[in-house]
């Protein structure tokens, strides 16, 4: 099981847009400005929503898991960049 770090309240005017990562109320955990830090992600157990949990398939091995996001950032900013 892993999660999305970005906790949101799901009521603001982005959420029900659809645009959780601009939420009003968003916390997240671990590494963020102080705004929006929401302790924990160095805990041994943490507490988020249920909407934030997503199961692992059995054959992707934790260490695998673990580059799903920074290649998806990688991957989000290569479809986006303008040719020189």
């Amino acid at each position: 099981m892993t999660f999305d770090s970005t906790v949101y309240c799901g009521r603001c005017r982005f959420c029900r847009a659809g645009r959780n990562n601009l939420c009003d109320n968003r916390r997240v955990m671990g590494v963020s400005c102080q705004e929006y830090r929401r302790d924990g992600a160095f805990a041994e157990y943490a507490t988020v929503p249920s909407r934030a949990l997503y199961r692992l398939p059995e054959a992707v091995s934790f260490d695998r898991a673990a580059m799903v996001e920074p290649l998806s950032v990688a991957l989000h900013a290569f479809n986006h960049a303008r040719p020189a």
